[in-house]
């Protein structure tokens, strides 16, 4: 089953940490023209900047401040190699200013930089820099940005399957986050900072739900999933892509689980949603029903589910959808009922 055209990550669960490791990450899930993500990341990043201490650069364009936001602009068009060339410039300019904050901040986008290009190695090594300096300047193990770096590691080594490592990073981070969100009350308005740790409990959840589906355990992702999606509900509301996804994601592990019924509840909620949100994922998750549809031999509705598939990736010119589309309704031509 297609999951969703990204791997995705909780993603728009942006937060405001200390050197906001992951104020990235929206963008996975926002369809922005490359001008409102040029303004809305300008404001973010001066916003940071300001915390730094470079008010008097920002105030005059200083060429440090300069290279940081093309670094992070690069990273946000994906071109991973120039980011890297580009903030090692800044990090350069960083050491020779002796700034340490700002040199801990760069470390930290590098280290983002490797995750997003999936150069684990890297990334694991930067991030293990950036937690040992958090930590030295006075951070405890249970601040947030050394929980969600924690996550991060947990996920590399869930990707390189060493999963005895995966478990324990991904449960010591439930195990603090748990503990911090217990009296958060989600029925009454949040605070930001509320906000910002619910949204990292979800990412805990969902990444961990996805890592126990790779390693078989069904029970326990489901369980998972579903933590995720109530607290996307909560922090995102119900037509958020994250949310829309996390159906999507449910749907795929009752798939998985042979609950073929309950599947097609999850992607036919996801495919009403994901209309008025206006999905990019809407060809996965058509494809996702179709698929689930076959296995029931209702083979007028799969055919529809997939066929519309077929228009949603070719309009977008997504050629792995394509392909699985046609895939779909190759099984549905073959299906007799």
């Amino acid at each position: 089953m297609q999951r969703s055209l990204r791997d995705q990550r909780n993603r728009s669960l942006i937060r405001s940490y200390s050197f906001c490791f992951q104020i990235f990450y929206a963008s996975k899930f926002e369809t922005l023209n490359s001008l409102s993500i040029c303004r809305a990341f300008t404001g973010l990043i001066e916003s940071l900047l300001v915390l730094l201490g470079f008010q008097d650069e920002l105030a005059k364009e200083d060429p440090f401040i300069l290279t940081i936001k093309r670094g992070i602009l690069c990273m946000q068009r994906e071109e991973y190699d120039k980011a890297e060339l580009i903030l090692h410039t800044a990090l350069k300019m960083a050491q020779d200013l002796m700034h340490e904050k700002a040199i801990t901040y760069i470390f930290a986008l590098l280290a983002n930089n490797s995750f997003e290009k999936k150069d684990y190695k890297k990334a694991e090594n930067l991030y293990k820099v950036v937690m040992s300096r958090v930590l030295a300047n006075g951070a405890q193990e249970n601040d947030e940005s050394i929980i969600e770096m924690s996550l991060k590691l947990a996920k590399i080594y869930s990707e390189r399957n060493e999963n005895v490592n995966a478990e324990h990073g991904f449960k010591f981070c439930l195990s603090h986050q748990e503990k911090r969100i217990k009296d958060i009350d989600v029925k009454s308005e949040l605070t930001k900072e509320e906000e910002n740790s619910l949204a990292l409990y979800g990412m805990i959840t969902d990444w961990y739900s996805k890592h126990l589906l790779k390693i078989g355990d069904k029970e326990n992702s489901l369980k998972h999933a579903n933590i995720a999606y109530d607290i996307s509900v909560n922090v995102n509301g119900i037509q958020h892509p994250q949310t829309i996804t996390l159906l999507n994601d449910i749907g795929s592990i009752h798939f998985a689980m042979h609950h073929f019924e309950q599947s097609i509840e999850y992607f036919q909620k996801a495919v009403r949603l994901g209309i008025l949100a206006n999905s990019d994922n809407l060809a996965t998750f058509y494809h996702n029903l179709g698929i689930a549809y076959l296995q029931v031999m209702k083979k007028h509705l799969a055919h529809s589910a997939c066929l519309r598939s077929l228009e949603l990736a070719t309009e977008s010119e997504n050629i792995d959808g394509i392909n699985k589309a046609k895939e779909c309704l190759a099984e549905t031509d073959k299906l007799k009922v």
